[in-house]
Order: structure tokens, then sequence, then C-alpha cells
């Protein structure tokens, strides 16, 4: 199976804000059907993932859960006592947390690294390369 995240970006999709790209990218994982849980899984997945990440943002998780539909992961992070958040200074996408947690402490969490392999953060990432300008003077 080609990459499909270097296919999006050949086609011209980026430049987006990583979590706009993260769901472009479930939306296609998910018309491929790959990867996709039964709610009763997916809600199980979720507590394995939540046991090692408190904290993360909502492209970490698109990584974990590419094929997942946003409705059915939203439903399960509530169900598991988890909000999203979008008020955490500094931060560019939301980020689901336990529900009372300061933002204090989920800025201090979030100071890792990024979930994910480099071509996943490449997409999320990219930007088109600068052309040199073709014209040059004669």
């Amino acid at each position: 199976m080609p990459d499909i995240e270097k296919t999006l970006n050949e086609a011209g999709v980026y430049g987006m804000p990583p979590h706009e790209m993260a769901e472009i990218r479930a939306q296609v994982y998910h018309r491929l059907e790959i990867r996709v849980s039964t709610p009763e899984a997916l809600k199980q997945h979720l507590v394995y993932f939540m046991a090692d990440y408190d904290i993360f943002r909502l492209s970490e998780l698109r990584y974990y859960f590419p094929g997942d539909s946003k409705q059915e992961l939203q439903i399960a992070l509530e169900q598991l006592g988890y909000v999203c958040r979008t008020d955490i200074p500094g931060e560019q996408e939301p980020v689901w947390c336990p529900k009372f947690l300061q933002k204090k402490t989920v800025k201090s969490k979030l100071d890792r690294p990024r979930l994910g392999s480099q071509s996943y953060l490449d997409y999320l990432f990219y930007q088109t390369p600068q052309v040199k300008n073709p014209i040059g003077k004669q």
C-alpha cells in the first residue's frame, strides 16, 4: 500500500494546523477501513492508551487511532472522564485530559516529545518546498 501521508502531501494537502491534518488523514483511513475498531474494542484500546499517556494532543490520538470516527472517539473519551481543552497556552491544537486538571499541570505534562513516527510528524508539519525563482536575470 502506498504511503497515505506522502500521497496527501504530494496532492497538495498541507499547510493546515496539525489537528486538521490528522483529521484529514483519519477520514482517508476510515474510508479505507484501516484500523476501524468496534465501539467496545475502541473504549478498551483507549483505556490502554490513556494508561501510557494521560494527556495528549488530538493529532497524537489520531496517530494511534487513525481510522476510528471522530464521534466515536469523542463519546468514548467523554465516558472515560476526559474533556477536550483548547485553552492551553502555547498549544496550537486541542488537548484531551482528565476533567478538572489545571492548565499548568496539562502544560507541564505536554512538555515531552510529540507522539508518532517521524514520517507522521513530517506529514503533520509538511510545508511545500520553496522553489527558487525560475526566471533569472539575463
